[in-house]
């Protein structure tokens, strides 16, 4: 109490809220969300006749997602930008995850010759805007080229992330930056749920104190004219791997997918319980309708082709991107028990 003693009520006020704010600071994981909107991004960013526009279908989960939408003639710049941006969203001496879900439309050219961007962390240097990442798909091989240390003599890298992405289904990226640019840095990418790189002890930046700005989408790299679609959703950067991963948002749960590969009309993340055709319906899974799921590793789903727990009954433990390859599954559910 001394401490205060020849302290004004006004001072102690602002201290306290001071206090308060920090404290709320530090408890707070997530620094941007954004789960498929237009709004909420520093701004986005379309090129030429390209475009940035909410869609219902495909979704990771939700009602909408982003479709990042590019073409080209054949005659002019034919590197070309669709994408999200959020800026001040890293610096040295903080340590961040950015995750986002990301679908490559079922007719994505893998036989380009250059490399299509889908995520960047970049800064305005003195030497000029620069990303320290760029995740690059060349061919199916999904990459990252990085620059670091001096932005005007940057050391260069690249690494591959996942030597073949399939195209027609949700993925997950999940990148770790301990910003800093000697050797205390930390630099960690997960693909789907699996930890692909882990370099520690390693610069991750550039020198200075420059805010990062994160961009996710399609920035197109044209080899002959014609036109590209990229959908993301669920982006978050956060101060840990699990508010970040898209796969834990709200909590981990169940979600069923009205199609394949994860993609139509996604239900609400159902927890462990029990779902007749009445609740699953209210949550979003039409009768006869499911034909994809997502299952948080070590949880049990039974299906059921009938209401109130009867008739056929199948149980899955895992992701299952297609109910087609099960006998009997596909738009047969009517309850089920998750477990």
């Amino acid at each position: 109490m001394q401490l205060y003693k020849f302290i004004d009520s006004s001072k102690l006020t602002i201290l306290t809220f001071a206090v308060a704010g920090s404290l709320l600071s530090a408890r707070a994981t997530v620094v941007f969300e954004n789960e498929g909107k237009l709004s909420g991004w520093t701004y986005t960013s379309h090129d030429g006749s390209g475009s940035v526009t909410e869609v219902s279908s495909p979704v990771y989960r939700g009602s909408t997602a982003l479709k990042c939408y590019q073409t080209w003639s054949g005659s002019g710049d034919y590197t070309l930008h669709s994408e999200a941006v959020k800026r001040d969203v890293g610096q040295n001496g903080l340590n961040r995850y950015y995750g986002f879900a990301f679908y490559l439309p079922s007719n994505w050219n893998f036989n380009s010759s250059r490399g299509q961007s889908i995520c960047q962390l970049a800064a305005d240097t003195a030497c000029g805007g620069q990303q320290t990442e760029m995740f690059q798909l060349v061919g199916s091989r999904l990459e990252v080229k990085r620059e670091l240390v001096n932005p005007c003599s940057p050391t260069r890298r690249t690494t591959t992330v996942a030597s073949s992405v399939s195209a027609g289904a949700w993925h997950r990226l999940v990148i770790r930056k301990k910003w800093a640019a000697d050797n205390t840095g930390i630099f960690e990418v997960w693909y789907d749920g699996t930890r692909m790189i882990n370099e520690v002890n390693t610069p991750s930046s550039f020198t200075g104190s420059e805010l990062y700005r994160w961009s996710i989408g399609l920035y197109a790299n044209f080899d002959a004219a014609g036109s590209r679609t990229l959908y993301i959703d669920h982006a978050r950067c956060a101060t840990s791997y699990s508010e970040a991963d898209p796969a834990n948002w709200n909590g981990p749960g169940v979600t069923f997918y009205s199609s394949v590969n994860y993609s139509g009309t996604a239900s609400q993340v159902l927890a462990k319980g029990t779902y007749t055709l009445s609740q699953l319906a209210a949550r979003g899974v039409a009768n006869d309708s499911a034909s994809s799921v997502r299952i948080p590793s070590g949880w049990t789903v039974r299906i059921y082709q009938n209401d109130n727990f009867s008739g056929t009954s199948w149980v899955l433990t895992s992701d299952t991107s297609s109910f087609t390859s099960i006998s009997g599954l596909n738009d047969a559910m009517s309850s089920c028990v998750i477990e």
